[in-house]
This record gives C-alpha cells, sequence and structure tokens, in this order.
C-alpha cells in the first residue's frame, strides 16, 4: 500500500515526466497529487484541485493528461481541464455525464469519451500524453 490518505480512489495518472502522480478521491470530489520519488514511493500528497457538484452530478473519475501536463478528468457535468498548477481551465460541457476517456487518432488529439449511455469523439488542439507509445 503507498498511501492512505484517499477515502474512494478511482482515477489516476502520471505526468508527463514521471515525477508526480495524480489520484482521484471520488467521496471528497477532490483530485490529489503526490511527488512520486525515485525508489518508487509517494511523498508529499495534497489536494491538487475539487470538483464540487450535487447529488447526481457526478465525481472525479477518469483521468489522462495531454503532452504538456494539463490533466483532464471526468466529473460533474462534463470534463474539468486544469493546467500542472491546479488553475481550473474550463469544463468541456457534455449532453451525459461522463465517466472515463481516452487520447485517440494518429496524433492523439481526439479525446473518446464513454458517458452513461454513449461514446463521444472530441477533436482538439491538444495532443494527448499515452506513455506506451512511441511518440
Amino acid at each position: 500500500m503507498l498511501t492512505k490518505q484517499l477515502s474512494q480512489p478511482n482515477g489516476l495518472a502520471f505526468s508527463p515526466d514521471g515525477k508526480r502522480l495524480y489520484v482521484d478521491d471520488s467521496e471528497r470530489r477532490n483530485i490529489y497529487i503526490f511527488d512520486f520519488t525515485s525508489n518508487h514511493k509517494l511523498s508529499n500528497g495534497r489536494v491538487f484541485a475539487e470538483e464540487p457538484g450535487g447529488k447526481g452530478d457526478g465525481v472525479p473519475d477518469g483521468m489522462k493528461l495531454d503532452r504538456v501536463g494539463n490533466l483532464y478528468v471526468t466529473g460533474p457535468k462534463g470534463i474539468w481541464v486544469w493546467d500542472p498548477q491546479g488553475r481550473h481551465l474550463g469544463t468541456i460541457v457534455l449532453p451525459e455525464q461522463p465517466a472515463n476517456l481516452a487520447w485517440g487518432d494518429r496524433e492523439y488529439s481526439t479525446l473518446y469519451i464513454t458517458a452513461s449511455s454513449s461514446v463521444y469523439r472530441l477533436q482538439t488542439k491538444s495532443h494527448g500524453f499515452v506513455p506506451y507509445s512511441s511518440q
């Protein structure tokens, strides 16, 4: 076990440089960030961002990063986008509650989003960070 700081951990993602780990806490409706040490331990756990909402609005869930380190997190009513310093850049509002997302297509500039009863495709100007690809 790496940490007990979270009450209901859900989505997770590493920063493009591999030095930070983001983890959703769905119960508390926030996103934690941890420093990931060279000996594969977590340190300096702190709240990175919060996604408040009402009952049935959705909670932080799936997450991905783009190549410059912006964080895309499904949450209340859409996909919340955060810069690497934790500033909320905006929310991509969707017609139904999203649950997860993935970068795809040739340049990893398309977000594929699963929602309550549909799958969406959204072209972006960003390029996703995909750790297993040979970008």
